[in-house]
């Protein structure tokens, strides 16, 4: 991303409303207008441009009319989008509440109703929600009561729970929900004590019904271990930084700092979200208190990990275009031999891992058929990402190299 646009954009979601100044607006030719409102509806941020704009006639008259009428097309896209998740989710909580399921939701449309306040503020994605393990298979039966599919069988269900942490719904050929019985993947991320975050969960009104999530101080920092820990800051874009720095600067109530510190150290996540709210204070000027970032503060900080963490987050959003971390860890191993190993476990996952993946887009296909659609797949999203890595482009070296600084300051 060209760094003049990627300052213009963080300037636009700082917490000062005088940046950028005016003079920086009226130097931007018509070409570097449409660029910046390609990249900011690439990386979901119509609304907050838009707003900026409006917000200020002189501002809000520079822009090239074609660049308006793209920027209002794509908040008006978000905001359709969002009513329609916001029914389905209200449909999905009635439900849930006749069949006695407790749910929690996670991120998406609470962000958007609880913290932004304005449901073309931010798009919601898919719906996740939290299930406990056990209510699993009751939770299934009510999903296919509201016309829901599932990728696997019922009877897989047992199998899967102890393979994936996550699983998609669709309505209709469009993914809707994702449905999560574990916040951390089986084998890759450290295990947490999950009864201790659905004891604390607070209730907020959400698509129209009393709706459970996770308290305030546990939200923020599952924001900063979904963008850091989960994933590497890799293909999260800046808005997951304003995520952050709106909940910071806008909770829906204070935040019990003292706690948010204590529950960090308890789940071991100090370091991502050290960082995570670092980046949100420099770049975005939000506020978490002196005391909370110094009791998070490692021993050691290079600048270049926070370098490296700001590069990652605008290195696209295309899944094609993403240094993934599974790349990332793919590539870091010692030798080949777990190298090979640890591909040769991303090639042939568990056969209720693959149903999962690919059954709704091939439901007529065998088994051997699935797997040779995932190897398939595999192979044009990352061969040619491999392939510069390990023998090409400078640029995709310095981008390996900054991925994996990340990774081990971060798992140190």
């Amino acid at each position: 991303m060209n760094p003049r646009f990627r300052q213009l954009l963080l300037d636009i979601l700082h917490v000062d409303p005088n940046r950028p100044t005016l003079d920086q607006l009226t130097s931007l030719s018509p070409a570097d207008w449409r660029n910046l409102v390609d990249e900011a509806i690439h990386f979901r941020l119509a609304h907050q441009l838009q707003h900026h704009l409006l917000a200020d006639t002189r501002a809000g008259a520079l822009p090239p009319a074609d660049c308006l009428t793209r920027l209002a097309e794509a908040v008006r896209s978000v905001l359709v989008h969002n009513l329609g998740q916001q029914h389905q989710l209200h449909k999905m909580l009635a439900a849930c509440r006749d069949a006695g399921l407790p749910v929690l939701l996670l991120k998406g449309l609470w962000l958007t109703e609880v913290v932004y306040g304005d449901l073309k503020a931010r798009n919601s994605g898919d719906i996740d929600l939290m299930l406990h393990p056990k209510d699993m298979p009751k939770f299934m039966a009510v999903a296919r009561q509201l016309n829901l599919t599932a990728p696997v069988a019922a009877a897989d269900m047992a199998d899967l729970l102890r393979a994936q942490n996550e699983l998609p719904l669709y309505a209709g050929d469009k993914a809707c929900f994702d449905i999560h019985w574990s916040f951390t993947r089986p084998g890759e991320e450290t295990p947490i004590d999950e009864a201790r975050l659905w004891r604390r969960a607070e209730t907020a009104s959400v698509a129209g019904l009393p709706c459970q999530s996770l308290c305030l101080e546990d939200h923020l920092l599952y924001l900063c271990f979904h963008t850091a820990m989960h994933h590497g800051f890799l293909y999260v874009g800046p808005r997951a930084l304003l995520d952050a720095a709106r909940l910071i600067e806008h909770p829906p109530r204070a935040i019990d700092w003292d706690d948010f510190v204590s529950s960090a150290q308890t789940l071991g996540w100090q370091r991502g979200v050290w960082l995570t709210l670092e980046l949100a204070r420099v770049y975005l000027g939000a506020n978490p208190p002196g005391p909370v970032m110094r009791a998070l503060h490692p021993a050691r900080v290079d600048a270049a990990v926070v370098e490296a963490a700001l590069a990652a987050i605008f290195q696209g959003q295309n899944y094609r275009d993403a240094l993934t971390p599974n790349i990332v860890r793919l590539l870091e191993q010692g030798g080949w031999r777990q190298r090979l190993r640890l591909l040769a476990a991303r090639l042939c996952p568990p056969r209720e891992v693959i149903v999962s993946l690919l059954r709704e887009q091939y439901p007529h296909a065998d088994l051997y058929g699935l797997y040779v659609r995932h190897w398939r797949r595999m192979i044009g999203d990352h061969a040619g990402k491999i392939v510069m890595l390990l023998f090409g482009a400078r640029r995709q070296r310095a981008e390996m190299q900054r991925a994996t600084l990340l990774k081990r300051w971060l798992e140190s």
